[in-house]
């Protein structure tokens, strides 16, 4: 299978597990009933990418169970990012999220964080009932990182870049791969490295959010420490290109571990689509990744 050929294929499968997504994102909300009167918890949770829900998915198929099987957790994963996104804009202040208002300038901020932390609850609730104790466990695990990233971020200054980076962005990754393989029901040993695995896909992502944002002249606090972390270069692409190689080669290792023939190779190629969809929605293509 080439590589035009391989590339094609997970955008084709991307697109598939968007669309069960939004179905089974709408279909839990529901749920929620009276307690969304007003519309707030879709409104935080429309739109994006799902690129975490994706790899649940895919994680799960490759360990040997179906995406019917992973919605329910892959739903779940997608529920705490866009929460935990609402979160960050009224602590950040940033009042667009996803091409419109940010969920607190449309309901105020005291109302989204309310609908925020009962989406959180509301999706971990759901693996608990769905999945048991191990997914919830990694849920919780996931939003204690989340929290300590978050801290570090937004209020002491102190934590290095990849620090911060692992804890507020890798850790939902990691919960995004370790929930594909609760959901299949892989060993305590293959979890952990799905967990690595998810995490650096995680880090590789911010990466090439944080040069995005520098590109489009935003200088905030992952900016700024990204810039330190590189050594203030000139050229913050040329830069922090063997990074990106240096994550993916590691995550290929990863890949050629835990999965074997067609799944090896879409494990290799989805750290890549999901960072070249972050480039690309930039207008940016870079070769060699």
């Amino acid at each position: 299978m080439t590589e035009s050929v391989s590339e094609r294929l997970i955008v084709e499968r991307w697109r598939e597990a968007r669309r069960l997504l939004e179905e089974g994102i709408g279909a839990r909300l529901r749920e929620l009933g009276e307690y969304d009167e007003l519309g707030i918890h879709e409104y935080i949770v429309a739109g994006g990418k799902r690129l975490r829900g994706f790899a649940t998915l895919l994680i799960a198929e490759a360990m040997g169970s179906s995406w019917s099987e992973a919605l329910d957790a892959a739903v779940a994963v997608e529920i705490v990012h866009s929460a935990s996104l609402a979160i960050d804009d009224v602590i950040d202040g940033d009042e667009v999220r996803r091409g419109r208002a940010a969920a607190w300038l449309k309901y105020g901020p005291g109302r989204a964080v309310m609908a925020a932390n009962l989406l959180i609850s509301f999706a971990q609730r759901l693996l608990l009932l769905r999945y048991g104790y191990r997914a919830v466990e990694r849920s919780v695990v996931a939003w204690y990182d989340i929290s300590r990233g978050e801290v570090l971020d937004a209020y002491t200054g102190r934590g290095g870049y990849l620090e911060v980076v692992r804890l507020k962005t890798g850790s939902l990754f990691r919960l995004a791969a370790e929930l594909g393989g609760v959901v299949a029901g892989v060993d305590n040993e293959r979890l952990s490295l799905l967990g690595r695995y998810g995490e650096l896909m995680g880090v590789a992502y911010q990466l090439a959010d944080d040069i995005v944002d520098y590109m489009r002249g935003e200088r905030d606090g992952s900016v700024v420490r990204l810039l330190e972390w590189l050594g203030n270069p000139v050229n913050i692409l040329e830069a922090a290109l063997p990074r990106l190689r240096s994550l993916f080669a590691e995550l290929d290792s990863l890949a050629q571990r835990l999965f074997r023939g067609f799944f090896a190779r879409m494990a290799s190629l989805l750290p890549r689509f999901v960072v070249k969809s972050m480039f690309r929605e930039a207008g940016l293509e870079i070769p060699g990744l």
